[in-house]
């Protein structure tokens, strides 16, 4: 929803105002939002480069042939070196930027690997309370020799859940619930 705004977006879009309200409490509605946020942010983040890229350009041509001034004596437009305090707020601008940059993807590495560990982890855990043994392990980001190792387990525990799910046995039990579903309490909420 570009507007933010069920109203807005059914006046719009001629849909009417109870099909979007429906709509968005469905699970797609969801996928659809973030997918559409993620195409803008990655059509901004293009022009962003593009203009940063320009802005670059005009930066290194003006540090390169100097800066443009207007020659009282003679009404031409001449260049002129950049003064050295410029070049050096131009470097240390540009160094900033770019051990932030560093430091921002040396930061997701260690965010995914932090986020693979904590998932292994939990499946160990998980295998332990139903009392069963953790085959194989599936890291986000592994390369497989085989891709068929990976399908494979997918497969496998989507075949254990639907299983189970016929059987009328919910995959976790959370805190506060059992198989047969949430506590009295957690009803009422």
């Amino acid at each position: 929803m570009a507007t933010g705004n069920a109203v807005t977006t059914a006046s719009i879009t001629a849909v009417p105002l109870p099909t979007v309200r429906n709509w968005i409490k469905q699970p797609w509605w969801k996928e659809m939002k973030d997918s559409f946020y993620a195409d803008d942010k990655q059509e901004l983040d293009a022009k962003y480069q593009k203009i940063i890229r320009k802005a670059l350009d005009v930066t290194e041509d003006r540090l390169d042939n100097g800066n443009f001034q207007l020659d009282q004596k003679t009404g031409k437009v001449v260049r002129v070196p950049v003064s050295i305090g410029d070049s050096h707020r131009v470097m240390k601008d540009l160094v900033d930027q770019q051990q932030a940059l560093r430091q921002d993807k040396t930061a997701e590495v260690v965010a995914q690997e932090a986020v693979a560990d904590k998932l292994a982890k939990l499946a160990e855990q998980f295998a332990k309370m139903t009392g069963r043994k953790v085959e194989k392990v599936v890291n986000p980001g592994q390369t497989y020799e085989h891709q068929m190792d990976a399908l494979e387990v997918l497969d496998a525990l989507q075949h254990e859940r639907q299983e189970r799910l016929q059987e009328g046995i919910r995959e976790v039990c959370g805190v506060g619930e059992s198989q047969e579903g949430p506590s009295a309490a957690q009803q009422g909420s």
